[in-house]
Order: structure tokens, then C-alpha cells, then sequence
């Protein structure tokens, strides 16, 4: 599984699912040149835990306001025929702008910290390498969104999200 973001600007935007489809029809050599031009990210499983970085796990006390962020959440739902499939999430401009605020302005120790915290509460303390390696990996992936809505929101896009199973 792979959950996909992509920036597309506003005029290409259609809204007929076999366009959305192809949007995320490309091979793996395309994708990974837009990534590097940080026009599309892609995470793999771990885009769970990069969610709950960002809005706390199992109803954090204090997260709410971050439940309907729409870095990986929130935005119009666009369904696929076949209802087995998860669907499109489409997020305009103001959409975009919003999570590149909370994106530049999130502190990622502070949030680190937090999603240790949960993760230890629910399921113990990690290993002291397994964690390195998760922080890591977490700390790679919001640096990766970030640069990613800073440069759609430079340019105005919409993005574009699904998960590819």
C-alpha cells in the first residue's frame, strides 16, 4: 500500500474519476522524478504513523483541533466505482495553504515526543534503535511533506490524494 499526494495545478484539475485514475496511473520512474521536484510524495505503510504525528493516536487529549488537518486527512471526497476501493481526496488552495502553515510551524521534537509518549502508553517503550529508526523515518517524511505543500502552495495547486493498494 501507498498513500499518494500529488499537486496539480487548478486549470487540469477534471472530475471524472477515470482522470484521477490516471493521474496515478504513471510508472515508478515519473513519480520518482516528481518527487524530487517535490511535486508528489509517496509514503508506504508507514503513512499511519505519520498521521497520528501529526493528529495524536486514540483521541490524545489536546489533538482535536488537529483531527481535521488536511495533510493526509480532510478535503472532498471523490468515490471510486468501485466502492472497494478507497477513494480520491481532493484539497484546493486554502486546503493546501492550511496544512503548509501547520507543516512550517510544527515543531517535529515537540511532536516526536508526543507520538512516543502515545505509542509507549498503549504499547511500551521501543527498543532504543527501533525508535531512532522510527524518528527518523518520521522525521524524513515530514520533511518531505513539507517541502511539498510549501511548493504547492507556492504555486496555488490542489492536491490530489489516494491510497494504491
Amino acid at each position: 500500500m501507498y498513500f499518494h499526494l500529488r499537486a496539480v495545478p487548478p486549470g487540469e484539475l477534471r472530475g471524472d474519476v477515470p482522470w484521477f485514475e490516471g493521474l496515478f496511473a504513471d510508472d515508478w520512474d515519473a513519480v520518482r522524478e516528481r518527487c524530487a521536484e517535490h511535486r508528489e510524495v509517496v509514503l508506504d505503510k508507514r503513512y499511519v504513523s505519520v498521521d497520528e504525528l501529526y493528529t495524536g493516536t486514540r483521541g490524545r487529549p489536546g489533538t482535536g483541533e488537529f483531527r481535521d488537518l488536511p495533510v493526509l486527512g480532510a478535503g472532498q471526497v471523490i468515490p471510486r466505482e468501485d466502492e472497494r476501493m478507497p477513494p480520491f481526496v481532493v484539497l484546493g488552495p486554502e486546503l493546501v495553504a492550511r496544512a503548509t502553515e501547520f507543516l512550517v510551524g510544527a515543531d517535529f521534537a515537540e511532536l516526536w515526543r508526543a507520538r512516543l509518549e502515545d505509542h509507549t502508553a498503549w504499547h511500551g517503550a521501543p527498543e532504543p534503535e527501533a525508535a531512532a529508526a522510527w524518528r527518523d523515518d518520521l522525521a524524513q517524511a515530514h520533511r518531505e511533506l513539507t517541502e511539498f505543500y510549501v511548493r504547492a502552495a507556492e504555486a496555488g495547486d490542489v492536491v490530489v490524494k489516494t491510497l494504491l493498494i
